[in-house]
């Protein structure tokens, strides 16, 4: 059942909060479900020790969008040049349906472009030799002869030993 919120119990959420203390015991002391407390102090504009940044002004979004549209601008020079964290950055981007997954300037970026290209490894069987690609690296045995009764009943062991 609902419990109405006092006074008393408006002002010991008020108190806590601007002690910076959490959600977890406020909900104690005020014998209410974290949630409850949740609820009543965002409909009271109360936050919890964590500080919402300002929002994007429409120059701020303006800029944004000339600074993605640049030739070789990265994320974190961009977040730089607005006094943002690169966080912000990035999120507000596809709001605004900007993309710039990397600068067009260097082609693939290095992590990327300095991983060599595995391709899979071809084996031979070891029961049969035919020579089969492996799903992987542990696999010496292929599809079909795994697939017998004698793989699975262990009957193989005899064959090599």
């Amino acid at each position: 059942m609902r419990r109405a919120w006092t006074p008393d119990d408006v002002a010991i959420l008020r108190c806590m909060a601007e002690e910076k203390t959490g959600v977890k015991p406020i909900a104690i002391k005020l014998n209410r479900t974290r949630d409850a407390v949740t609820r009543k102090a965002f409909g009271l504009g109360i936050t919890f020790g964590r500080v919402i940044g300002p929002f994007f002004t429409p120059d701020e979004d303006a800029h944004l969008k000339r600074l993605v549209n640049g030739p070789s601008a990265t994320w974190k020079m961009i977040a730089a040049e607005m006094n943002r964290p690169e966080a912000s950055v990035r999120k507000r981007a596809p709001r605004l349906g900007l993309n710039k997954p990397f600068p067009k300037s260097y082609g693939l970026p290095a992590r990327i472009a300095s991983k060599p290209v595995v391709l899979p490894r071809q084996r031979t069987c070891l029961n049969c030799q035919n020579i089969f690609t492996p799903a992987h690296d542990k696999l010496y045995l292929c599809k079909p002869c795994k697939s017998t009764t004698n793989w699975k009943d262990g009957q193989y062991m005899v064959d090599v030993l």
